[in-house]
């Protein structure tokens, strides 16, 4: 199956390979389309996720993804002679003692498999954010209760990531404060930390003036992080009337909306 965005982001990762030596951040300024399939647009951020990459996956010096970087920047090129693809692919053949077009051929392995791994980003290392929404229960159909929200999340410790922005009917709420406490050492998501109990958040209130199949009430959340987050929604309603949809409209943004839902009318 065609995969255009993967596609692009193969392209641009052999084009930073081609440019001439100098700091990561220098040579994803001269790539925009790099910046923003791979940083969401920010150069820091970009360069943060393609380093993230190197220190996870290139600890082999003969693996592909290894020789990509090898190709791509070498960390003494800042003071030496080695500035074009050309001589950085002569010197690790060199190393290695294979022939160039070898070195070539298991730098584009390489840049295949960091395409791929941008592309899909590392499911288990990914944050998780969870968004719950719960409506209590009523005895009074006609004065239906607006729905609670609560968030919890989990991510590797470690993790870099900005303050998240929230939107409760496209009004922002205050910010969110995450304190984290990691796994035991004997727990199978060691490594990560999480939030102890689930972060309560304003009110989602329903639009009870809206047709059938029209959203009736909408939160967004953005949360940028070196790697995109797997965003859940879980939903609990006493209203047979509601329903819920969650989308994610870039990695770092996803929107939940109710839907008021009476097919039969």
């Amino acid at each position: 199956m065609p995969d255009a965005y993967f596609d692009d982001l193969l392209s641009e990762l052999r084009t930073l390979r081609r440019l001439p030596s100098g700091s990561l951040e220098d040579r994803l300024a001269m790539r925009p389309q790099a910046v923003t399939l791979i940083g969401d647009g920010d150069i820091t951020l970009a360069a943060s996720r393609l380093n993230q990459v190197r220190q996870r996956y290139a600890d082999d010096p003969e693996s592909d993804i290894a020789a990509y970087f090898y190709t791509l920047d070498r960390p003494d090129t800042a003071k030496s002679s080695v500035t074009t693809l050309d001589q950085r692919l002569t010197q690790y053949a060199d190393t290695w003692h294979i022939e160039k077009r070898t070195a070539l051929r298991r730098s584009d392995r390489g840049a295949t498999k960091i395409g791929k791994l941008l592309r899909d980003q590392w499911v288990w290392d990914r944050p998780w954010i969870r968004l719950w929404l719960i409506q209590p229960d009523t005895t009074d159909p006609n004065n239906p209760p607006d729905i609670r929200c609560y968030l919890d999340a989990s991510w590797p410790i470690g993790t870099i990531h900005s303050a998240m922005q929230i939107l409760i009917n496209d009004q922002p709420t205050p910010t969110v404060e995450f304190d984290m406490i990691p796994y035991e050492a004997d727990h199978p998501l060691s490594g990560r930390e999480h939030t102890p109990h689930p972060i309560n958040l304003p009110d989602l209130p329903l639009d009870w003036n809206t047709d059938n199949g029209d959203t009736m009430a909408q939160i967004d959340l953005s949360f940028v992080t070196e790697i995109w987050p797997q965003w859940g929604l879980t939903i609990h309603t006493t209203d047979p009337r509601l329903a819920a949809n969650l989308e994610t409209q870039t990695g770092n943004h996803a929107t939940t909306e109710i839907i008021r839902w009476e097919p039969n009318n």
